[in-house]
């Protein structure tokens, strides 16, 4: 048996106006927000269903005739750019311990709770 000497992953490029999509997916925000949500179901709901719910591997695998359709789409983009900026501006706020200094930073990791398909 031969072993392969190199491997490669290969991810399209989204279109400029659908760039912020990829930060979106990224972001767990999406289980929570519907509006982020939807757009990422907009964007290849079967693909979406096919790859169980996961946004990363549906924009990896979305059509590139349908993604440069959606980049067309000036009420789309305005959508995901809207979406984008409302994320940053989350991430942006402090959150409620980070005004204190009299809290100790404790993190506690538990892998039984991880994210993952139910």
């Amino acid at each position: 048996m031969t072993r392969p000497v190199t491997r490669f992953t290969v991810q399209p490029r989204l279109p400029a106006a659908l760039e912020p999509l990829d930060r979106l997916a990224r972001n767990l925000a999406w289980t929570w927000d519907h509006d982020i949500a939807a757009l990422l179901r907009e964007v290849d709901p079967e693909g979406l269903d096919r790859n169980g719910g996961n946004p990363v591997a549906m924009l990896a695998t979305a059509a590139p005739g349908r993604l440069a359709q959606l980049a067309g789409d000036a009420v789309f983009a305005a959508r995901v750019e809207a979406a984008s900026q409302r994320l940053a501006e989350r991430l942006g706020r402090p959150g409620a311990f980070d005004a204190r200094d009299d809290v100790p930073r404790v993190a506690y990791f538990s892998p039984e709770f991880g994210v993952g398909a139910v």
